[in-house]
């Protein structure tokens, strides 16, 4: 869970061209050109890694925390589905919106989306453990 921010942002990144100049080149990598041989490539592999592991990742794990004795805190499944979604929105934005003259928008949608959470965070009381015993 962890990893995957990082994991969905370099996916994200193989769909972002600039398109503002020519030749069309990715935002991330400037030197390579959007939609010839090696981004094709480059794309195959984006699709196929988010194909295999979203929906891993945002279905699966969630109830797997209940398998795992050792946790001390424990969410509600719905919560970190919901969580998973808010990381694939903001990693997507940070990816086409990256652009230096465009930045604010990225800053923009991620402040609503994020403060967003914050209130469904809240009002859902997403921690199943009420109460932690200290050491």
């Amino acid at each position: 869970m962890v990893f995957s921010f990082p994991m969905f942002k370099t996916c994200i990144d193989a769909f972002a061209c600039d398109y503002s100049i020519k030749p069309i080149t990715l935002y991330q990598e400037t030197t390579l050109q959007c939609f010839i041989r090696p981004h094709s490539g480059y794309l195959a592999i984006a699709i196929i890694c988010l194909l295999i592991f979203y929906p891993m990742l945002s279905f699966l794990y969630p109830n797997l925390q209940f398998q795992n004795r050792a946790l001390d805190l424990r969410y509600d499944p719905t919560y970190l589905v919901v969580a998973m979604q808010i990381k694939l929105v903001v990693a997507a934005t940070g990816a086409f919106f990256a652009h230096p003259d465009i930045v604010i928008y990225q800053s923009y949608i991620c402040a609503f989306v994020l403060f967003g959470f914050g209130i469904l965070a809240r009002k859902m009381k997403p921690c199943l453990v009420k109460k932690i015993v200290p050491l």
